[in-house]
């Protein structure tokens, strides 16, 4: 059987090879010229419909040829002889791929202002640049690998391939290798285009639930308010210092402290922007129920446009980008309000204008304000808190700190979490809290000028989703974190607003401490703005009927498939879970009555934050003291671990807004350690008037004289009481049964310690229940427990504190 190729098997093959180069190098003129092809195309048209579509996928063009580069070039290689069209193709290639690897990241933080400089830079200062840009160390094995690897591979078969290109199935196997690429493209960009026309289609359904709605409204029936919106990006409530952060990131808005509401439990439907914004600025037809549905089967009413048709005059000022499918819901609501304006341009991480800062919108806010008549919505859609956090504000914003958080060793700070560059990780943590103080000194300034207005305004901040610095995660929730959705949500009135909208204000005064969802900010807005739905109770914050109702997410669909979402209050035994224990904790402590919630306590809090993460959640944590009469110290860690040079004095400063009570297990209770202790107590007692403290110590069976005295010295600072703890060795000595002599008298000397040292509770592992319930003041004391087996209940009333297990990158 004659096994070579025909002259039209050649041909055939051929023409494939040059179908392949062609299509690469379309893509390739896609990826080096979509930005500029795109801006050019975007000026003077709006952002709608098919010129939206054709922008979005020319983009996606060039995403898709960058992983093609070396596939494409190691086929048309393999395909067929090497002429000198080819072999020019193949550096071409070759150069384009290893450019891309090696330098596409950093091109990313290359803004036109750099360029520029670049440009006007002399001799000197252009060696410079190329030795920072190019020749400074930081590439990873993996970027040398991937540059490397066609090269490398081309030169391993450079000797074997002309005599493996004469057979047929090898040859084959190219013609193959390159159809599979192009149907892997073809059906993702047949994937691409269809979310854009699903994207379209949502548009228009929320436009036309949004005129249906207009048309059922009733009359404005108060008088005219302005509502001043300022929507914030990726901006964590677990680092805003109003809410316990121990940094002071909300600095500038202490003079305005006393009049700002400060919502302490709200949580966004998502951590990307874009699927936020399509709930929070949409009006649901049920609350409760438009959670569990996915975004291209939303029926919701466009707020903007509702807004427009009711008589409300909306203006929208935003730094977001006015192109590209992750900004789709900026543009969205953007080009419906009655005035509009964008900041940047960005398509892709490539910035086609300079870098443009979230304080410049704050002058054209303050023209509108000044120019606006009748009822208005001002928005003002921030981009600082995106990653990479210090590039998204100016520098002059940059913040030198140098505190306590500061000089605390890695492990005080972040427990046992790896890192590989921990001095970069601390870098991005003071960038993050950085913006937070920047985004903090914007909003001042609006507050500023919303209590200048003459009429009633109301101001409203609150971000799309929050940000996980510290776990170094960004805002990627494959995997929905606390740090993900936690967002804050602050609430000021002028004075004018005060004397028009005080039942409201009083309303959302008294609601500040309810869980709520960004998701239902339409309501609110609207209230605010004196419109009320007909068909529902509305889920406003300024309403003294707001529902308390189980909060759900979204999840990443392209990662989970067939689930959309999870619960973030109720605990649900048929689904599977795919968050992490601390939003565990945080659906148990919500799903509890009070009273139960009283009882729950985190275990083990022994770094910054951990502990700080824990008290946002729960009113009780546990921290284990070690304290060093030597040296002066009271540190939070347990032995055998080393001491991470965390005191209790700076752990205390990062209480959460929902800590009440703090557990303290002292490890070394000797009346000098305890002497120490009452000192930090005393001074927590002045700093933290509103905290509790549990007092655990570890004296034995016996308790001495000196120890006493210690013992009531801290009871008389006042809100502390003091636990005996249990010892293990209790089990030993009693073994199955409590009857035997040994047990009895251990026992005994049990009750005499608790009675001497007039202790309020005994602390224990649920394994010594029968023992300790067999003590003969039992029923009289507090107790505190933890354990396994049997494990303890926070609904168990006989229990006073129950401690519960909650894993974190930051246990220590």
């Amino acid at each position: 059987m004659d096994r070579s190729l025909t002259g039209r098997h050649v041909s055939v093959l051929n023409s494939l090879a040059g179908l392949s180069g062609a299509i690469v190098l379309l893509l390739l003129a896609c990826w080096l010229a979509r930005d500029a092809l795109v801006a050019q195309l975007a000026q003077p048209l709006p952002l709608q419909g098919s010129f939206r579509l054709t922008l979005n996928v020319l983009s996606k063009l060039g995403q898709l040829a960058v992983p093609t580069l070396v596939a494409f070039t190691f086929a048309i290689y393999a395909l067929g002889p090497i002429t000198r069209r080819r072999a020019i193709l193949l550096v071409l290639l070759s150069a384009a791929w290893c450019v891309t690897v090696t330098f596409g990241p950093r091109m990313g933080n290359l803004g036109v202002d750099s360029l520029r400089e670049l440009m006007g830079a002399n001799s000197t200062e252009a060696r410079e640049f190329v030795a920072l840009f190019v020749l400074t160390p930081g590439y990873r094995g993996r970027d040398i690998a991937l540059t490397l690897l066609p090269i490398l591979a081309m030169l391993a078969l450079s000797g074997a391939l002309p005599t493996m290109r004469q057979h047929p199935s090898f040859r084959l196997l190219g013609t193959a290798l390159s159809t599979l690429l192009g149907l892997t493209l073809a059906a993702s960009l047949a994937w691409y285009v269809r979310a854009q026309w699903d994207d379209i289609a949502t548009s228009k359904t929320f436009s036309l639930e949004a005129t249906q709605l207009a048309k059922l409204l009733p009359p404005h029936s108060d008088p005219p308010i302005n509502v001043v919106l300022y929507i914030g990006e990726s901006t964590s409530a677990l680092h805003q210092s109003l809410m316990g952060y121990p940094r002071q990131t909300n600095s500038p808005l202490l003079p305005w402290e006393r009049d700002l509401i400060v919502f302490r439990d709200v949580m966004s439907v998502h951590s990307f922007t874009r699927e936020v914004l399509m709930r929070a600025l949409t009006v649901a037809g049920d609350p409760m129920g438009d959670q569990l549905v996915a975004d291209r089967d939303l029926k919701r009413a466009n707020l903007i446009e509702l807004l427009n048709q009711s008589g409300v005059q909306t203006h929208w000022l935003s730094n977001q980008s006015r192109a590209g499918s992750w900004d789709f819901a900026s543009q969205l609501f953007g080009k419906a309000a009655t005035y509009s304006r964008f900041l940047n341009f960005e398509v892709a991480n490539t910035t086609l204008d300079e870098r443009r800062f979230d304080h410049e919108l704050l002058p054209m806010l303050q023209a509108s304000l000044d120019r606006a008549a009748g009822r208005n919505l001002f928005v003002v859609h921030g981009y600082a808190g995106h990653h990479d956090y210090c590039r998204n504000i100016p520098k002059q914003a940059w913040m030198h700190f140098d505190d306590a958080q500061t000089r605390v060793p890695w492990e005080g700070l972040f427990g046992l979490m790896q890192k590989r560059d921990p001095q970069e990780h601390r870098r991005s943590v003071d960038c993050y809290d950085s913006a937070m103080h920047y985004v903090s000194d914007n909003i001042s300034k609006v507050l500023g000028m919303v209590s200048a207005q003459a009429a009633p305004t109301v101001f409203f901040y609150f971000a799309d989703h929050g940000e996980d610095p510290l776990g170094g995660t960004s805002h990627d929730a494959a995997l929905p974190r606390l740090a993900h959705l936690a967002v804050p949500l602050f609430l000021y009135a002028n004075t004018a607003a005060k004397s028009v909208m005080a039942d409201k204000l009083s309303a959302a005064q008294n609601n500040a401490g309810k869980p709520y969802s960004i998701g239902w900010m339409s309501d609110t807005l609207l209230d605010a703005l004196g419109i009320q739905l007909p068909s529902r109770q509305m889920q406003s914050l300024l309403s003294e009927r707001l529902q308390v109702m189980p909060r759900y997410a979204l999840v990443r669909q392209e990662l989970f498939r067939g689930k959309s979402h999870v619960s973030l209050d109720t605990l649900d035994p048929s689904r599977r879970d795919r968050s992490d224990d601390v939003m565990k904790l945080a659906r148990l402590n919500r799903s509890l009555d009070t009273a139960s919630q009283q009882r729950l306590c985190v275990h083990r809090n022994d770094s910054l934050y951990k502990f700080m993460t824990s008290s946002y959640i729960a009113g009780c944590v546990e921290v284990d003291l070690s304290i060093d009469v030597a040296r002066g110290t009271v540190h939070a860690y347990h032995p055998p671990r080393a001491d991470n040079g965390l005191s209790l004095r700076y752990l205390l400063e990062s209480s959460g807004p929902k800590l009440r009570r703090v557990w303290l297990d002292v490890k070394n209770s000797d009346p000098r350690a305890l002497a120490l202790l009452h000192e930090e107590l005393k001074h927590a007692r002045e700093r933290h008037p509103q905290l509790d403290f549990i007092v655990e110590v570890e004296p034995g069976m016996s308790v001495q004289p000196a120890l006493i005295m210690r013992l009531r010295e801290l009871r008389a600072l006042g809100r502390i009481t003091t636990s005996l703890y249990l010892p293990a060795a209790l089990s030993d000595v009693c073994g199955s049964r409590a009857d035997t002599p040994d047990c009895i008298n251990a026992l005994a000397k049990i009750d005499n310690a608790l009675e001497a040292g007039k202790f309020e509770g005994v602390s224990f592992d649920t394994k010594l229940l029968m023992l300790a319930r067999r003590l003969s003041n039992y029923e009289r004391l507090m107790r505190h427990v933890w354990g396994d087996v049997p494990r303890p209940n926070p609904r168990d009333s006989e229990f006073t504190t129950v401690l519960v297990p909650v894993e974190t990158d930051f246990d220590y």
